[in-house]
């Protein structure tokens, strides 16, 4: 399909095109005599996050010798943060799946929360991808983006996505642990030394070690419950004097493949705002061994206000590195 919606071809787009709307819903380019679009979100199936990257395929047609197209531009309920823009280039598929691109406007343009391409090529149809950053703003909120396309005809067409929602949630990727870089707060979503976490007074939630005593090698990265680190003294060396290790009793190891954490695009289970609601976390913990690879956690802070689920993207036994979907509950 990617083939048919980024060629150049009019005929291909105006025969058999078949492109999903934001919910999913399936719109086909019919066989025209005058100026036509449609668009797809080419991630309608992600939760939607603030700071993360939306990607929409703009089609816009017109049959050859009756004109050709003007300018195309997309307008946002909120303006997206930086990075948003219209692509100024058409992409055509080579026989070995690579994007050839194909210059036809000028760079985007942008004004207030509107991004607009002139086209400087006599062209008649083209597809152009457009990135949405979302913006902080729009964090439980829906956006909705309204596309428009002008020709020289002076024929006016345009496609509106519906609203999409913005989750609640805040997701932070790739955060670095070590052996002495190894206390996390879910307040900052940050590894700290302790001579970092007690000179800024920063809450630690939950505290990372690798120990090669344990026999069992699938067992020797763990994570603890900073009020429980003494319990462990023999077999990692974790500061606790000075800082502000907090109780947290509620951590449950829960393993599956999260694809926005561990970037896995169709494989595993998307968490979302309502698995955080739902979650019963039912538990007294004190540490939870055998955290590796593409495995996890739930976990909710002492004082209740946050819910997390923590993925382990790669370790060793000096370096974690974990990616993190947080919940705000008040």
């Amino acid at each position: 399909m990617k083939k048919v919606i980024e060629s150049l071809i009019p005929a291909i787009l105006a025969l058999s095109a078949l492109l999903c709307s934001c919910s999913g819903n399936v719109n086909r380019i019919q066989v025209t005599d005058k100026l036509g679009n449609d668009c797809i979100n080419r991630y309608y199936y992600v939760p939607y996050i603030v700071g993360t990257t939306m990607e929409f395929a703009y089609a816009m047609f017109m049959p050859s010798g009756s004109g050709r197209l003007e300018s195309a531009s997309v307008e946002c309920s909120f303006p997206g943060a930086e990075g948003t823009f219209l692509e100024h280039r058409a992409y055509s598929t080579d026989d070995y799946g690579q994007d050839l691109p194909h210059q036809i406007g000028n760079p985007c343009t942008e004004s207030g929360s509107k991004y607009t391409v002139e086209f400087v090529r006599d062209t008649t149809a083209a597809t152009l991808r457009f990135y949405y950053v979302i913006p902080e703003e729009a964090r439980g909120k829906d956006v909705s983006f309204h596309f428009t396309c002008t020709a020289s005809t002076g024929e006016t067409v345009s496609y509106d996505i519906e609203p999409c929602h913005v989750r609640n949630m805040t997701m932070k990727l790739d955060i670095k642990m070590t052996q002495a870089q190894c206390y996390f707060s879910l307040a900052t979503l940050e590894a700290y030394t302790a001579a970092q976490a007690e000179f800024n007074e920063i809450p630690i939630d939950f505290v990372w070690g690798y120990s090669t005593d344990f026999a069992d090698k699938s067992n020797r990265s763990t994570f603890i419950n900073p009020a429980c680190v003494g319990e462990f003294t023999d077999f990692f060396d974790i500061k606790t004097s000075g800082l502000k290790m907090n109780d947290t009793r509620k951590m449950y190891k829960f393993n599956i493949i999260e694809p926005q954490l561990g970037r896995q695009e169709f494989d595993g289970f998307y968490i979302d705002d309502r698995d955080f609601l739902s979650l019963d976390l039912n538990c007294d913990t004190h540490w939870i061994p055998g955290i590796n690879n593409r495995t996890g956690f739930w976990v909710e802070t002492a004082d209740g206000k946050y819910r997390a689920y923590i993925y382990c993207n790669a370790v060793s036994a000096d370096n974690c590195t974990v990616s993190v979907k947080r919940y705000t509950m008040f």
